[in-house]
């Protein structure tokens, strides 16, 4: 079985979308113009292929654009079946094109990441759930700092867990730390300050119970506490 990336379908998809957007204006003017449609209705009907594209980014809808204003102008605007541009203002239409692009192409990216950002914090609600059930349901009373160390590995999924209990001193561990997990667990009690590492996937935090310092946990490997 061949395996294609998924970056590669990706690219390919969107390319081919632009190129059917680019096809479809060409064919769509020329139609226009063998039909004696207006030039009104034409920049109309390039208009909706322009924002359909735009939905799939911009730097390929600026390239549509182009196309679309290039299009209208060689077959709607005098001189008929001629690039040339009689009228400067006639440039205005590109400017349209590329600005209607620009504006959709932005409000759709930010759609998008507010709803990847609203999926991974329900993902992010549903996992903080499932570690208070699995500590506190069955022994409420007797939630020990193995257990939550065990807890939070097995619900989270990091590469590794961490958790210094400042009652006892003792590291409590779960995984293989790769970065100076432990020495920076142990470092945070001492300086009483949380810190977060984005390159290294590593969150250290604080446990504190009145404004007093009870412990500290750190997770490496998880990005998840920095949405």
């Amino acid at each position: 079985m061949n395996l294609v990336p998924v970056r590669t379908q990706s690219f390919g998809r969107k390319y081919g979308r632009a190129a059917l957007s680019g096809l479809a204006i060409v064919v769509l003017t020329f139609s226009g113009y063998k039909l004696h449609l207006n030039a009104a209705t034409a920049v109309l009907l390039c208009l909706l292929i322009v924002v359909w594209q735009s939905l799939n980014g911009f730097a390929l809808s600026a390239v549509v654009s182009l196309i679309a204003a290039a299009c209208w102008d060689f077959f709607f605007l005098p001189p008929l079946l001629s690039l040339r541009i009689a009228d400067p203002f006639n440039i205005l239409t590109f400017v349209v094109f590329l600005v209607v692009a620009l504006v959709i192409s932005h409000l759709v990216s930010r759609v998008r990441a507010e709803a990847e950002r609203t999926v991974r914090r329900n993902t992010n609600l549903e996992q903080l759930h499932e570690a208070s059930r699995r500590m506190f349901l069955p022994n409420p009373d007797r939630t020990s700092a193995a257990l939550l160390v065990k807890t939070f590995g097995d619900v989270f999924t990091p590469s590794a867990v961490c958790l210094f209990d400042g009652e006892t001193a003792e590291i409590y561990s779960y995984g293989t730390p790769r970065c100076g997990l432990v020495e920076r667990t142990r470092q945070a009690y001492f300086h009483n300050a949380d810190s977060d590492d984005l390159a290294a996937g590593v969150v250290v935090r604080c446990l504190r119970a009145c404004s007093v310092i009870r412990g500290v946990i750190a997770f490496e490997g998880t990005t998840w506490f920095f949405l």
